[in-house]
């Protein structure tokens, strides 16, 4: 029997084949009715026995492939080759990731992940198989980033079974320096934005080196047990922790690069370096409300509310910290009635008023809707919603440019919705669209490269143009997106979602929902599920919508915190299942 044989190199995205090569290189080849899969370390490197070393492989539910080994203390069959058997179909795609412990001469070892696509053809004659490997998807590993040759920063992303948290936690003790800790997803714009303006940005560089950032994926199970410690439930999510876990600060969501670095720089320097010490029993009124907005951050409300009551309503102090302490205690009211009425005061305060950016007051409204929605009063939520919009309009009559001018119009596009506005909303979608195109490519649909280098803003601009049914433009998009980010199952899941409205045919859109499920991971996973469950009701296949919610629910597991998104995705798997297998009524003696 002739047998075909191709090494894999390229392991992850971002680590060059070079630098992988000086570590470990992954080997594949394939028989027939096989094929086997072993790991060669470079000279100098050896994979740590008592690793908890661990190979899945998975195809669609359709097929056959379904294998999860616990490889610990089987380092020897990884070295010599582990052979799993194929099913009969043919062409089958295999997809598979590989979790190993490698070591250095110093005895360093270090976890690495990474993740492949088998896709396997049989020729004539039958005795021949082709195999072809190409990497599906970024596992990032613990690795050094250099902001300069001579200073690294350690980032530590994904590093082992917690997502890196114990390692992160541990550096942060040894370097005496605050943790800072993100929690970002794939299919967030906010998060990728941050990636790309702070994280990815050599200017920043030196600020980021001041801290250990630890960064999770929120998508990752092996990201829940950081994400059920600190109850982290928005994303992007940003807190800086002492060495010991505690969080002495807390934003959720991104707006603005220069903004959110300078709150860092002044974090640091009050609380690391000391210059603001902290106040006691004789504090000022602005020490007070210094200490109120360290425990908003902190998301302790007790505090920030103790805190702020010793600040006088006529103390001359910082009026923009003044209200987003008071904007936080409003909307953190347990009753949402009182916590939209609170919040609505705070934004019709004329003391306040000029000290609270536009952007802002829009987006305060759209909470105090949300409270009024809650609370079922249909005509405060209209009224929060006209106030937000007329401060996105006037936002917008200021002459903002950009993405600021982006987020104005979308504001208009979602409200002119929620008051049942459908033209005002097209025209403004339209509009919001317009400037993400300005952004990203001169008011043309971005290229390749632009797709690859800027996921976030697509993702915002996809959304804009969807929403002003402007579909031959979002097809060519989302057809750019898939083919820029083929690992990704966001852009995949979009487009099954809008499917219909792109003039796909069904079958396609179909395709697209199972791929954004074979790439998806965590919570995303959840999401692609719900998508493609919806997808095969509709088309007239409740058997195998049941078998892939079974598949998604079977193999979940689950965070601690109950707070945690993940549980109401889960929730609503399992209702959506009962409808397609009701529970069987209990025999009546």
């Amino acid at each position: 029997m002739i047998r075909s044989f191709l090494p894999f190199l390229a392991l992850t995205l971002g680590l060059p084949t070079a630098a992988l090569a000086n570590t470990f290189e992954v080997q594949a080849s394939a028989t027939k009715n096989t094929f086997e899969l072993r790991v060669v370390p470079a000279e100098g490197h050896h994979l740590a026995e008592d690793y908890p070393a661990r190979l899945v492989l998975r195809t669609l539910p359709e097929t056959a492939l379904d294998d999860d080994f616990d490889l610990t203390g089987r380092v020897g069959e990884l070295l010599t080759g582990i052979t799993v058997p194929l099913p009969a179909a043919r062409p089958l795609v295999v997809d598979g990731e590989l979790d190993v412990g490698v070591c250095d001469v110093a005895g360093t070892c270090t976890p690495r992940e990474v993740a492949f696509q088998l896709s396997i053809r049989r020729l004539k004659p039958v005795s021949q198989t082709s195999l072809e490997l190409r990497m599906v998807k970024r596992i990032q590993t613990r690795k050094d980033v250099a902001a300069d040759k001579a200073e690294l920063r350690k980032v530590v992303e994904r590093a082992s079974l917690d997502g890196g948290l114990r390692a992160a936690l541990n550096e942060a003790e040894t370097r005496a320096d605050p943790l800072l800790a993100l929690f970002k997803t794939s299919w967030c714009p906010p998060c990728r934005r941050l990636q790309a303006e702070v994280l990815d940005n050599p200017e920043y560089a030196p600020l980021l080196d001041r801290f250990v950032v630890a960064s999770f994926d929120a998508d990752l199970p092996n990201s829940w047990e950081a994400k059920s410690r600190w109850h982290v439930g928005g994303y992007p999510t940003v807190l800086v922790c002492t060495f010991d876990g505690e969080v002495i600060w807390r934003q959720v969501g991104f707006e603005d690069a220069t903004a959110f670095t300078e709150q860092l720089s002044a974090l640091y320097d009050q609380l690391v370096e000391g210059q603001t010490p902290i106040p006691g029993e004789d504090a000022t009124p602005g020490e007070a409300l210094w200490m109120a907005d360290l425990a908003r951050h902190r998301e302790d409300r007790e505090q920030a509310a103790a805190w702020y009551a010793r600040v006088p309503a006529d103390a001359s102090v910082d009026l923009r910290t003044r209200a987003e302490v008071r904007a936080y205690l409003a909307r953190t009211e347990p009753d949402p009635a009182t916590a939209a009425a609170a919040l609505e005061a705070v934004l019709l305060d004329q003391a306040l008023e000029p000290a609270v950016p536009l952007e802002s007051q829009m987006w305060w409204w759209y909470r105090v809707a949300r409270l009024e929605e809650s609370a079922e009063d249909t005509e405060g939520a209209a009224l929060a919603w006209q106030r937000g919009r007329a401060a996105a309009e006037q936002l917008l009559a200021g002459g903002a440019l950009g993405l600021e001018a982006a987020a104005g119009h979308g504001f208009v596009a979602l409200a002119s919705e929620e008051l049942g506005e459908p033209d005002a909303a097209k025209t403004a979608w339209s509009e919001a669209a317009d400037d993400y195109l300005a952004a990203l490519s001169a008011g043309s649909l971005p290229d390749m490269a632009q797709v690859q280098a800027d996921p976030g803003l697509v993702l915002e601009l996809a959304d804009a143009l969807l929403g002003a049914g402007r579909m031959e433009e979002a097809a060519n998009l989302f057809n750019t997106a898939v083919d820029a980010h083929p690992d990704e199952a966001t852009f995949y899941r979009l487009r099954a979602g809008a499917g219909a409205d792109l003039g796909m045919d069904p079958d396609s859109s179909l395709a697209d929902a199972a791929t954004a499920y074979r790439l998806a991971s965590g919570d995303n996973k959840l999401r692609a599920a719900d998508l493609w469950s919806r997808m095969l009701v509709e088309a007239e296949r409740p058997l195998v919508a049941a078998g892939v919610l079974h598949e998604a629910l079977d193999k979940l597991v689950l965070p601690q915190d109950q707070d945690i998104r993940t549980h109401r995705y889960a929730r609503s798997l399992r209702e959506r299942l009962n409808e397609l297998e009701p529970p069987a009524a209990p025999e009546t003696p």
